[in-house]
């Protein structure tokens, strides 16, 4: 079950990312929460069949420095940021936290960059990983 709800979550979170906002909203961007939250909870998903922790979702999160999935080799800090400003609150609260952005970014693009202090989750490459 967990193979085919993970394929059909990255085929609507690429929809989401490549979606242009602008034809129809008139404004520049993608189905970003959406995107985010899709993203977001398959790291969640493979976090916990992979590194165990139950229902420590914290545990679940360092699947993102794993060398075989996400190696993307961010500190403890980012991490928790990842889990509790981005998943947690797109989760309960359908918004991310106002310590933290988040844009479509480019493909060339990190999958999160600090910009004026502030952590941005950049979406094209954060499915492309």
């Amino acid at each position: 079950m967990m193979q085919e709800s993970l394929q059909e979550m990255i085929k609507v979170a690429r929809y989401c990312v490549e979606f242009d906002k602008k034809e129809s909203w008139g404004i520049p961007g993608c189905y970003g929460f959406p995107a985010a939250l899709l993203l977001l909870s398959i790291v969640d998903a493979i976090g916990a069949e992979v590194l165990g922790g139950g229902d420590d979702m914290k545990v679940h999160f360092k699947i993102l420095n794993h060398k075989v999935y996400y190696n993307l080799r961010i500190d403890e800090q980012t991490i928790e940021a990842v889990r509790t400003e981005y998943r947690n609150r797109l989760s309960h609260n359908t918004l991310i936290g106002s310590t933290v952005a988040m844009q479509p970014g480019k493909e060339d693009s990190g999958v999160f960059d600090y910009m004026e202090g502030v952590l941005v989750l950049n979406l094209r490459p954060f499915l492309k990983v």
